[in-house]
């Protein structure tokens, strides 16, 4: 009896409910239908089941069974009702929503053209598109509605959204149709509106073109002074401003005709206001900006101009002018002003070699005396100071000469400033000093930097002696040579000294070497002095212009270099006197060889270099009062010695010479 309702009491019914909402898309409202009349008819089959059934001596009692059964089926039951009637409510009001949004933006009151226009397209999408597709959604709202209805009893707020919703189309289309009839009015005065604006405004363009047209053609007087060309300028901008405001208005008219689906109106006396006056407004600015320039260029004090950027501007007026002559064609007035310009830049570019020639960086008084010399009057330019003054004084006579001056001038001076540059480049060089192991004591690291630039620098030193421009230098050039190779013999003898002190400040670092080697002890401990003394100055101030200018640096290192070269030959005799002391020290290096002799009081110093004397020996045994008890081969074959050696090294040259 009971075996129909287990799939309720295992949960496998409400696996199966839970399974269908789970699913990426909700499946048709059919299914959910036949899912609710299946809980219906268990709930029906679960009424009809008997409470109490008599077995025999006993009485079963299934009521609390029943009540379970009948709890779960309407728990699922009710599940599947609930959602559909959340649904339902969401979607109710989200489509009552989108209604309310299109009646409230249909029902707005535009008055400009680009407003009215997008108010009229959007009622148009929203009769052939988003109506059509919100009446789809509620024949969706109806069948859920419907199936609500049959299943459950829905309260009075969800009646009335319900209600609300399937009324909604008629009234929106009410709205839509009196929007649409009340913006018809209004598109029909804009295109009136629009009409007259236009009729107005090619009324203006025609008033505008006789003022322009006569601006034109009116006659000009030969000579215009700076102020007539400023008044010249000010009207031309004006007429300019009103052919800018005009042209955007033009295309204002047209964006409305566009927009409103009206044929566009072509305004071809603005494109001929625009295509005549533009050659007038560059004719009016070159004049003025040329009449402008030449007060400064001409009359103006020259050692403030630039005669290359002015070389540049006359160049850009006069093919500007050349330009405009050909497209004033059709202008006899202005044309008439084209060509006067045209001759005033002309007589002006005759002058701009003598200004090239005066503004010349690099002139000073002996060039200034030359020029005085060649016109045979004196040239001040502090007096004559303009180019005019210099056109008076008939300075055009001698422009050749003046030329040859001035480019001399100018070649020294770039000479001069390579040397400025040269000198600069030197401020902040510096040498790197690293500490000598563990001393106080600092050393030259890497120099190979510093040689390069000394290099580069010599070359182009060598390259300026060479130019015929260098002797207005005096000897500034020279001596900056002489300063460059000077420090390239410097920092190469430096090098030099520094290796070779680095060799043998260890080996006389030693008592015994010194006690050995006494006079070359001593000659080294005084170049050691003068090395450490010149090290201290330079780590004091590490600029290599201020640490090569040490009295008598270069003298000093080459008198230390030749001084360790001597200390070096005496090194290498004593070591050569202890070979042929002691033969078996041929196998020996001088580094080896110094080793030992450094610390003749340390017998193990000899420890390392035995297989090398002696082919059979390896190593020697000491007992702890460091006397020899035996000897070791390299396979650890061990020699007892007959009696124990004492090492004695104050005879160490005795005893060696009675082992050969």
């Amino acid at each position: 009896m009971y075996e129909y309702y287990f799939p309720v009491l295992a949960n496998k019914m409400k696996l199966i409910t839970e399974g269908i909402f789970s699913q990426p898309e909700l499946p048709p409202l059919d299914i959910f239908k036949e899912l609710v009349q299946k809980f219906t008819d268990l709930l029906n089959g679960i009424y009809y089941l008997r409470d109490f059934i008599p077995l025999n001596l006993f009485m079963l009692d299934n009521s609390r069974l029943n009540k379970v059964l009948e709890k779960l089926v309407n728990d699922l039951k009710n599940f599947v009702i609930n959602y559909f009637i959340t649904l339902n409510q969401v979607e109710n009001r989200r489509i009552c929503d989108e209604f309310e949004d299109m009646s409230l933006h249909a029902g707005e009151r535009p008055k400009e053209t680009p407003e009215v226009v997008a108010l009229q397209n959007y009622l148009t999408h929203c009769r052939e598109e988003r109506m059509y597709q919100l009446t789809s959604e509620i024949k969706q709202v109806a069948q859920r509605v419907i199936f609500l209805l049959t299943h459950a009893l829905l309260d009075q707020e969800d009646i009335n959204l319900n209600s609300r919703l399937f009324l909604w189309p008629k009234e929106l289309e009410k709205v839509l149709d009196l929007s649409g009839a009340r913006l018809a009015v209004v598109r029909e005065n804009l295109e009136t509106s629009l009409r007259e604006r236009r009729v107005k405004f090619e009324q203006y363009l025609m008033t505008e073109k006789k003022k322009m047209d006569h601006f034109r053609t009116r006659e000009i007087r030969e000579m215009l002074s700076l102020d007539d060309l400023r008044e010249k300028v000010d009207t031309v901008d004006g007429l300019m401003k009103i052919l800018e405001d005009c042209s955007r208005e033009a295309k204002e008219i047209n964006a409305n005709e566009n927009l409103l689906q009206i044929d566009q109106s072509f305004f071809p006396s603005l494109n001929e206001m625009i295509e005549k006056m533009g050659p007038i407004e560059k004719l009016w600015h070159t004049a003025y900006k040329f009449d402008t320039c030449h007060e400064v260029w001409y009359f103006g004090p020259f050692k403030d101009l630039d005669a290359d950027v002015i070389r540049n501007a006359v160049e850009e007026m006069y093919h500007a002018i050349s330009v405009l002559l050909k497209e004033l064609t059709g202008s006899p007035q202005a044309k008439r002003v084209a060509e006067q310009i045209r001759m005033k830049v002309e007589k002006f570019k005759v002058y701009l070699p003598i200004l090239e020639s005066i503004c010349r960086q690099g002139l000073c008084d002996r060039h200034w005396k030359q020029i005085s010399e060649e016109l045979g009057q004196e040239v001040n330019p502090d007096v004559h100071n303009s180019l005019s003054q210099m056109v008076e004084i008939d300075i055009v006579k001698i422009q050749q000469r003046l030329e040859e001056i001035s480019n001399a001038a100018g070649k020294e001076y770039e000479l001069n400033i390579q040397l400025v540059n040269m000198q600069e480049e030197w401020t902040d060089v510096m040498f790197v000093c690293v500490p000598y192991r563990d001393s106080d004591m600092y050393i030259l690291s890497s120099v190979d930097e510093i040689q390069t630039l000394l290099d580069d620098h010599i070359l182009k030193a060598q390259a300026m002696r060479g130019s015929p421009y260098i002797a207005a230098l005096g000897t500034k050039a020279n001596n900056w040579e002489d300063k460059l190779i000077s420090m390239q013999d410097i920092i190469d003898t430096w090098l030099q000294v520094q290796a070779t002190w680095m060799y043998l400040e260890p080996i006389f670092s030693s008592e015994d070497i010194l006690r050995q080697m006494p006079t070359e002890g001593r000659h080294f401990k005084a170049v050691d002095r003068v090395f450490r003394k010149i090290m201290k100055h330079t780590t004091a101030d590490a600029h290599v212009i201020q640490a090569t200018d040490y009295p008598e640096l270069l003298n000093t290192l080459r008198k230390a270099y030749t001084d360790l070269e001597e200390i070096q030959k005496g090194l290498n005799m004593y070591l050569e006197k202890k070979r042929l002391f002691f033969a078996r020290f041929f196998f020996l290096s001088n580094d080896e060889l110094l080793e030992i002799l450094s610390e003749t009081k340390d017998p193990l110093r000899v420890q390392p270099h035995l297989k090398k004397c002696f082919e059979g020996i390896h190593s020697l045994q000491f007992d702890q009062q460091m006397e020899i008890v035996a000897i070791t081969s390299a396979e650890q074959e061990v020699i007892p010695c007959v009696r124990k050696v004492n090492p004695n090294l104050a005879n160490v040259s005795r005893i060696r010479q009675s082992t050969t």
